[in-house]
């Protein structure tokens, strides 16, 4: 089979996923993520990942970004996918994020905790609650405050891209598909007004296949991202259609992660 034909077949059986030509088997999927997480003794070193595009800017900023960079560039002997989706949007909405919004955030988060310093306890329990919300913003956002965000990310792509595989599946075949996961609200992405996540879930379905056809062995698929949308997870479980899929196309049980998570998963590794 040329590279072309073998295409066009992995194209064939990605529309026929999405089409339930055969009905996903959910249920089992929803069984699952409603028990409480259990170890299924897969090892990072076995999965395949795909990192999301929020989750390639905080990487950037991220104390433990060295370990994980070092992780993918030398040890990983799996797939590491990165969607072409991820890198538009990456661009669009991150990168600017930064160019934008953190000189103008930074001055006025720094006052903001100052002055929540100087609240005291005639106001009961708010300074504690106004400290709580700074902390969670700066937990979630720091990386927008980094003046040298950038300069890092540009030396993380740089990195990554001599490691990881940019997939793109053509979006003029699946558009009829977007539109119709839409209305039935299928995940992901129903929590967004475009159809970003969606190109993001196919371009992750489609490498993994590809990637499996070319000998990659894995036996669990990762998608690491830190939106926290229901469309993708609940308390750090994935939505059961997002397992259902993986599982019916490529065989493998699904798990999203976040980044702390990705982090906290190499620090166990033996060296």
């Amino acid at each position: 089979m040329s590279g072309t034909e073998r295409k066009a077949d992995l194209f064939a059986s990605l529309e026929a996923l999405l089409r339930r030509d055969e009905p996903l088997n959910s249920f089992p999927a929803l069984a699952t993520a409603l028990e409480p997480p259990k170890a299924d003794g897969v090892a990072l070193l076995e999965c395949a990942v795909c990192l999301d595009s929020n989750v390639l800017l905080k990487l950037a900023s991220h104390p433990r970004r060295a370990d994980i960079v070092d992780y993918f560039s030398t040890r990983h002997p799996g797939p590491l996918i990165i969607s072409a989706q991820s890198v538009q949007e990456f661009w669009n909405s991150q990168l600017v994020a930064v160019e934008t919004i953190a000189s103008a955030l930074e001055k006025r988060f720094t006052d903001l905790e100052r002055e929540v310093k100087k609240v005291d306890g005639d106001f009961g329990d708010y300074r504690q609650r106004f400290s709580e919300l700074l902390n969670g913003f700066q937990a979630e956002y720091g990386h927008l405050l980094d003046k040298n965000a950038r300069r890092n990310v540009g030396l993380l792509i740089e990195m990554l891209s001599k490691r990881a595989r940019v997939i793109e599946v053509p979006r003029h075949r699946f558009q009829q598909y977007a539109e119709y996961r839409q209305r039935t609200r299928t995940p992901p992405g129903f929590k967004d007004q475009g159809d970003g996540d969606f190109y993001v879930w196919l371009d992750f379905l489609y490498g993994l296949n590809a990637l499996k056809l070319d000998g990659f062995n894995f036996r669990k698929a990762v998608m690491v991202t830190d939106d926290r949308k229901v469309d993708w997870s609940r308390g750090g479980v994935a939505h059961p259609t997002l397992t259902a899929e993986v599982s019916a196309y490529v065989s493998v049980p699904f798990e999203a992660w976040t980044l702390n998570r990705l982090a906290d998963s190499i620090e166990t590794l033996p060296v």
